[in-house]
């Protein structure tokens, strides 16, 4: 119990990781609480992680993937908790969730290198997302060869961390901050992006993605959006609350701007933004590439688990 409650509290203050790198210590945190509980009360144990993993849901409300695997276990949940003796069928579920999703990473590969040349390329990424470092991992199994321009992404700085992680797998990667891309674009062929979550108009993403879009757009230079299918949000399939979930964007602490802050000060500081998908060239996700026009015909069609209304 003080595991879980201390891997959620973790996840939960976690402003650094991309969506699917949080996802993962999601699944892993619940994998690991039903193993260690199996022989304990399954009706307490289920009570338990429903109420953990609802917190997750609340703080991470723009992460479409997260949302995407609670839901479908609470779907689970309830559909079979009555029924339930021990957690084995559970485990089942998660490791059947994971098998499904676990090859991504090759299909986005796939999908983009089969229709563009990438060898060589000059690419500007921003923010940290799991996507894209996985994306870059079959750059590298396939030798493709690219120099990565990479902001640091304020106010969190996450950038530098995807920044590392790929010159720590030998790519070529030249740090710059947000307000350098004007001058950078010049030396860019792509712009690669990740989402948070994607709608038939716009999608979310870490602020400064919409600058970094409108700046490719003007200067025709192609931005890619790769995210998985779990991220196209279906607005016509879910309940008003949920909706207002997803695109309620919040203001976050003064202290990451600057601790000297006088008080007649206003102060911004939104981590997320909606980017419109007019400025996008191509989304990317396993099922195919697709215009910012038609991303919204594959939008999922999903009901949504009682437990979490």
């Amino acid at each position: 119990m003080k595991s879980l409650i201390r891997n959620v509290n973790n996840i939960n203050e976690d402003n650094k990781s991309g969506s699917i790198s949080l996802l993962n210590e999601v699944i892993t945190a619940t994998e690991e609480f039903y193993i260690r509980n199996k022989d304990e009360n399954i009706n307490l144990v289920n009570n338990i992680l429903i109420d953990q993993l609802y917190k997750v849901y609340k703080q991470h409300s723009q992460l479409t993937s997260i949302f995407h695997f609670i839901n479908e276990l609470f779907k689970f949940l309830d559909l079979s908790i009555s029924s339930l003796k021990n957690t084995d069928d559970i485990l089942c579920f998660i490791r059947e969730y994971k098998e499904v999703w676990g090859s991504i990473d090759k299909l986005l590969y796939n999908n983009l290198v089969n229709i563009f040349d990438i060898n060589e390329k000059k690419i500007l990424l921003h923010s940290n997302s799991s996507t894209i470092q996985m994306l870059f991992d079959e750059f590298k199994n396939n030798n493709i060869k690219v120099q990565v321009y990479q902001t640091i992404s304020h106010p969190a700085k996450e950038g530098l961390l995807q920044a590392n992680y790929l010159a720590d797998n030998g790519f070529d990667v030249t740090l710059i901050e947000d307000s350098a891309i004007g001058s950078t674009i010049e030396n860019i062929n792509m712009i690669f992006l990740g989402a948070d979550a994607v709608f038939n108009d716009y999608f979310i993403n870490k602020t400064g993605s919409k600058a970094i879009a409108i700046t490719g757009k003007y200067n025709a230079i192609p931005v890619f959006v790769f995210a998985d299918s779990r991220k196209l949000f279906n607005e016509k399939n879910a309940s008003k609350d949920i909706i207002d979930k997803f695109q309620t964007i919040e203001n976050n602490s003064n202290d990451e701007i600057s601790d000297d802050i006088k008080m007649q000060l206003k102060v911004e500081n939104y981590y997320f933004e909606k980017i419109p998908n007019s400025l996008v060239s191509r989304f990317i996700n396993e099922k195919g590439v697709f215009t910012g026009k038609n991303i919204s015909s594959i939008s999922n069609q999903f009901s949504v688990s009682k437990l979490l209304i």
